[in-house]
């Protein structure tokens, strides 16, 4: 387990470090020793102290010949009888970044550009699924997509292991069958699976389905599997106990927490009764993590050493010296336990298992691994991101099968999601400038899935409040890699906007419009796209102050439209790399049936520099129309946050505009949400632009220079800003900022 931009690397490396051969028996006990069982129970990210008691037994030279373990104990021990050491595990466990591997998203650049601008406007992270007219949630908030990938390549050298029994260390994993919440000992199957299914805490983790039983976290059942390790035929047992002890009654202050009681004192129980039952001959290791909670993942460099110092304690050592081998008795023990060929093999063929109703050609157009040639793991990682990033599948994993002198074959194992395949996303932005004026919009959005096999799409949104919205889309890629593609778009919209009349100043209007695009493009790889169709709109301004004598004013908009858009933004609300942007051009044409020849451009640009807290982010905006006397046109429009920040909402507006800006973020500190961090920014901005009504009237004399400094917090609800801005002229305006920013 190890941070983002190395887990390829890390994982890599230990494959392929030197090893002796598969196929070798389990080191059996000496006659003359007793068979000694290692029991790792559940305690969420405390169970890391499970690995500092590893160390200590290895250190000593005990031998371990059977491990069995729940939750998070499992993992750990898993990971043992798979044949990590000590070291790798305490390397993996401390160099993770938590806050990638505890969730599901994709890396963004990953991301095809469609789907990145689908969600530019629905921050809310939550999906909400439907199977026909049937509104269904998924059953957990995690489903442990990259969990388990790092899980796969930390054990890829036991892929083809079916029988527990054969691994490194036999192992057991302990789940409950959620329909009896009966103990579920698995002994077979996916070790990957068998893990991930003991540690899958209610609510937070999604069931894992094994054997046609949905599968939860062991510690429900059994927390200290003693009773297991002794079915496996251990004389004795080695109990270490990571669980967490009942709360005072003043500690009971939410609902959460006294859900949380009741399900510690069940476990607590089931747990002190485990520990009753070892013998004289047995060894009960029991951590000092009072200050340490289930969710402290992110503290496992100081949870590793606490189980050390509990495996050191002098009356604990003492017990465990008893079982400690000479040196040359732990060398033979070790020759004995041999460890699997960690090299990474040939794929010598790729089969694809899935259940959705696309062909299977189109997902494998998706795949740069080869068949004939050395698996890469960060070559597959990548794969299996594209995949997971269609929004299609509940999961999309991988095992090696079959494995010999030729290679292995690489199954994908590409799962639809339960509570799909279809979903529902919502989105709120809010701008409010503390002075009145304010812009409330809620979006609801329905993806449909699977409308042709070759990976066809239709969305439609519908926005309410201040901006007004109904769209649907049909889209069709063509080609292996969805290279190409067709959309066909229905819209209506009713929005306030400003209304250029001749060479007259804004006008405030309502407008209404109804109308239709055919677009045409290419996907350039992940970062863009490029369209070119045909857009035929039909619309009304209906004056709201000033233009007298100007009513209900009809127009029709029709014509080619281009537009090449990209973005590599690593975060679209607060970015640290990476850059987008678009450039687009409408021409209006009579021959179309439109009002008047017009052509408008524009051009919009944002990159993302680095920097050791934070980041720098310089970004250039520019429009203008062709014409300087238009009979009447919607205009550009600047004021707002971060768009001359001293200005209230759109208070500039001209055929002709353009805004550079230079941004600064900081990384301030992190909202500590548990296992998920959500971090908060300090930032700041310098924003110089202006609009112009006709080319003749642009000059730097009238353009203006602005500034803010805003707070901003990247929550699981979507980012939030609060700033203050001023600008020439003595203007200055505050702001509540809900929804993408950039």
């Amino acid at each position: 387990m190890f941070r983002h931009a190395a887990a390829p690397l890390l994982a890599t490396a230990l494959l392929a470090a030197p090893g002796l051969a598969r196929g070798d028996e389990p080191a059996a006990a000496a006659p003359d020793r007793p068979r000694i069982g290692v029991v790792l129970s559940g305690g969420g990210a405390r169970g890391a102290a499970h690995v500092g008691v590893l160390k200590v037994l290895e250190e000593m030279r005990v031998p371990v010949d059977v491990v069995t373990g729940t939750s998070m104990g499992s993992i750990v021990g898993g990971l043992y009888a798979a044949g990590l050491t000590p070291a790798e595990m305490i390397e993996t466990l401390t160099s993770l970044d938590w806050n990638d591997a505890l969730t599901d998203r994709s890396q963004r650049d990953l991301l095809d550009y469609r789907r990145k601008q689908l969600d530019e406007l629905y921050a809310l992270r939550a999906r909400v699924g439907l199977q026909g007219t049937k509104i269904k949630l998924p059953l957990g908030i995690i489903q442990g997509q990259k969990l388990e990938q790092v899980l796969r390549a930390l054990t890829l050298q036991v892929a083809d292991v079916e029988e527990f029994d054969e691994l490194v260390v036999p192992y057991r994993a302990i789940a409950t069958d959620l329909a009896t919440t009966e103990a579920v000992v698995l002994e077979r199957g996916d070790l990957v699976r068998a893990m991930r299914a003991s540690m899958s805490v209610p609510i937070v983790f999604a069931p894992v389905e094994i054997d046609g039983r949905l599968l939860v976290d062991g510690g429900i059942a059994i927390n200290l599997p003693v009773q297991v390790a002794r079915e496996l035929g251990a004389e004795v047992i080695i109990a270490v106990d990571i669980s967490a002890n009942l709360a005072p009654v003043a500690a009971l202050g939410s609902a959460y927490a006294v859900n949380d009681q009741m399900l510690t004192g069940l476990m607590r129980r089931q747990t002190n009764a485990d520990l009753a039952s070892l013998g004289p001959d047995d060894v009960a290791i029991v951590p000092d993590l009072h200050e340490f909670t289930a969710a402290s993942f992110t503290s496992a460099a100081a949870i590793i050493p606490r189980g050390e110092a509990a495996a050191r304690a002098e009356a604990v050592r003492a017990r465990l010296a008893r079982y400690a081998l000479s040196e040359e008795e732990w060398a033979r023990y070790r020759t004995a336990r041999r460890i699997p060929d960690r090299s990474l093999p040939v794929v010598r063929e790729i089969r694809v298992r899935q259940d959705s109703a696309l062909d299977e050609s189109f997902l494998r157009s998706l795949l740069d691994t080869e068949a004939g040639k050395p698996l890469d793991l960060g070559l597959l990682r990548t794969d299996l991101q594209r995949l997971y990033g269609l929004d299609l599948w509940e999961r999309v994993g991988y095992r090696l099968l079959e494995r010999d002198a030729r290679g292995a074959v690489l199954e994908i194992d590409a799962r639809r999601r339960s509570w799909g395949p279809d979903y529902v996303r919502l989105g709120i932005t809010l701008q409010d400038d503390v002075e009145g004026s304010t812009a409330f919009n809620f979006r609801f959005r329905l993806n449909k899935f699977e409308i042709t096999r070759s990976g066809g799409e239709w969305v439609t949104e519908l926005q309410l409040g201040e901006n007004q919205l109904a769209r649907t889309e049909l889209y069709q890629p063509v080609g292996g890699r969805r290279r190409f593609f067709a959309a066909a778009r229905l819209e209506a919209r009713r929005d306030p906007a400003l209304f250029l009349a001749g060479s007259e100043s804004a006008i405030d209007t309502r407008q209404s419009a109804y109308g239709g695009a055919l677009d045409f493009g290419s996907a350039l790889g992940a970062w863009g796209e490029i369209r070119l169709g045909l857009r035929y709109e039909e619309g009304r301004y209906d004056l709201r102050a000033g233009g007298d004598g100007l009513r209900d004013l009809d127009y029709v908009a029709s014509g080619p439209a281009l537009r090449l858009g990209w973005d590599t933004l690593d975060n679209a609300s607060f970015p640290r790399r990476g850059g987008g942007g678009s450039i687009s051009y409408l021409h209006n044409l009579e021959a179309l049936g439109a009002d008047e020849n017009l052509g408008r451009a524009e051009l919009r640009f944002l990159h993302a520099f680095p920097t050791r807290r934070g980041s720098l982010l310089a970004g250039l905006s520019t429009g203008a129309f062709t014409e300087d006397d238009t009979a009447f046109a919607q205009p550009f429009t600047l004021g707002g946050f971060l768009s001359l920040s001293g200005l209230g909402s759109e208070r500039l507006a001209g055929r002709f505009y353009g805004l550079g800006r230079v941004l600064y973020l900081h990384r301030l500190l992190e909202l500590d949400l548990g296992a998920i961090k959500s971090p908060i920014y300090l930032g700041g901005s310098l924003e110089y632009g202006g609009a112009w009504l006709t080319s003749d009237a642009i000059d730097t004399a009238s353009a203006q220079l602005h500034g803010s400094l805003f707070v901003g917090i990247d929550s699981p609800l979507g980012p939030v800003y609060l700033g203050y801005g001023a600008g020439d002229g003595g203007t200055s305006a505050a702001y509540l900022f809900i929804g993408r920013a950039f």
